[in-house]
């Protein structure tokens, strides 16, 4: 290094200016580099994980759950999330979607469709609530495209929802069955959205 900067000496001012700005781009580009790589290889691992994760998912099983929640809590719709809990951009996707009153019932337009995860500060409290493993209700808030739809098919104004799976860590998904009316989390509701979260899933 020392030879280099004595080398360096040698040339005119402005030249040893421009060399030096070279060296300093060099460095930062490379630091750049390794940063990036880095952050790319988590965010394939993290890929990676969470389809190993939701391939534990039982879709045929979707639309039986789907419609023992409407029966069992007279609910008007069910919808089946997958969830992407990392970082600020934390997000669930529809994989399935049940309206009581949908005519084919499975309502096809709302797959795929995305809501933010933390919009607000009681859904980042919810969230921690179902990342312990807990079952949540509350007055149902819009917060994307598909959200409002949910809620205005049915007039919706409360929402359940159950971690999938029912337990504490590596939550993949999380149902959410919407209601017309005040909804509380009693034992009853506690253990059918427990059911059906079990019973979509391959243990």
């Amino acid at each position: 290094m020392l030879k280099v900067a004595s080398l360096i000496d040698k040339f005119p001012k402005t030249a040893k200016g421009t060399i030096y700005a070279v060296i300093i781009l060099i460095v930062i580009t490379i630091g750049t580099l390794v940063t990036t790589s880095s952050a790319v290889q988590s965010s394939i691992a993290r890929l990676i994980d969470m389809r190993d994760l939701q391939s534990r998912f039982c879709p045929h099983k979707f639309l039986i759950e789907s419609q023992k929640l409407v029966d069992s809590l007279d609910a008007k719709s069910v919808v089946v999330w997958a969830t992407d809990i990392s970082g600020n951009q934390a997000s669930k996707t529809v994989m399935f979607a049940y309206d009581s009153e949908g005519g084919e019932h499975v309502t096809e337009s709302w797959l795929g469709k995305s809501a933010p995860l933390y919009s607000s500060e009681r859904n980042r409290l919810d969230m921690t609530y179902l990342l312990e493993g807990h079952v949540v209700c509350n007055s149902f808030e819009a917060h994307s495209e598909v959200e409002r739809r949910i809620s205005e098919i049915d007039d919706i104004s409360y929402v359940c929802s159950v971690p999938v799976p029912p337990t504490s860590g590596n939550m993949i998904g999380v149902i959410s069955v919407y209601f017309d009316r005040e909804q509380i989390a009693t034992s009853a509701v506690r253990l059918d959205l427990r059911k059906a979260s079990r019973g979509i899933i391959h243990e």
